[in-house]
């Protein structure tokens, strides 16, 4: 072989050799920004749901004081009912409904 084949041949072999080695660098280097990014992402997606928790139970805090809140406008509005039919009972002169159930008309 002659010297000049002997560096063509050497010279592609180096070149062979350095993309080689840089697509392992490069494909390390994939693997590290892939891990790196899972890690962010799962970070993001545990943040994300801590949150989404929190309103959760702060939503479920606020409807349970607005249900209890309801409840007791619904009480006092049956108990106004209950007075109001007793008021125009009284103002059409009749007997209130709790009257004639205390006393039972006898024949």
């Amino acid at each position: 072989m002659s010297t000049e084949l002997i560096a063509i041949i050497s010279i592609g072999v180096a070149l062979a050799g350095l993309i080689l080695n840089g697509q392992h660098n490069l494909q390390k280097e994939m693997h590290v920004q892939r891990a790196e990014t899972q890690a962010e992402f799962q970070a993001f997606r545990e943040e994300t749901q801590a949150e989404f928790q929190a309103i959760r139970e702060e939503t479920q805090a606020e409807f349970q004081a607005q249900w209890e809140a309801i409840t007791g406008l619904l009480e006092r509005m049956a108990r106004l009912e209950g007075l109001l039919e007793g008021l125009r009972d009284t103002i059409a002169g009749r007997p209130a409904a709790d009257a004639e159930a205390a006393s039972p008309e006898q024949p």
